[in-house]
């Protein structure tokens, strides 16, 4: 079976296809090495709950009611902000130039010029404020 990219963001990764890695590496970057991420000391969140999302990634869960998790990790040139549904895996690209965040210590809003997704944190009563402080500093030296 194939991957299927639904617009100019979104990308269906359930099954390995080369073109979309190319695609997604095009648009916000190819992934750090190994050692550019001990580095960084990561360049991934902890799993958060999506606790909100817009109606476009929402119609992605089709009526699904189970608990919704998500992560983001950084790229070069953006984010790509990972999820899945039972059947699929998703992950959505944001450019840094594209990229809108605000966070307070229980939640973390993600967002674009079209959709946004809206986490809390699972096991720490915080958002891990490290990670936050990572993609902001991302963020200002890509603008």
């Amino acid at each position: 079976m194939r991957s299927f990219r639904f617009n100019h963001v979104l990308y269906n990764i359930t099954y390995p296809d080369p073109a979309i890695k190319r695609k997604i590496s095009a648009e916000v970057g190819k992934a750090y090495s190994i050692l550019q991420r001990i580095a960084m000391r990561g360049n991934g969140s902890p799993k958060m709950r999506l606790i909100e999302n817009s109606p476009f990634i929402e119609d992605q869960f089709m009526n699904e009611v189970d608990t919704r998790y998500g992560n983001i990790e950084l790229r070069k040139n953006g984010i790509l902000v990972g999820f899945q549904t039972v059947r699929r895996v998703f992950v959505y690209a944001i450019p840094y130039s594209n990229l809108q965040l605000s966070s307070a210590d229980n939640f973390l809003r993600i967002s674009d010029a079209e959709n946004y997704f809206l986490f809390e944190p699972v096991q720490k009563s915080k958002i891990d404020h490290t990670f936050v402080q990572k993609l902001r500093e991302q963020t200002s030296n890509h603008r």
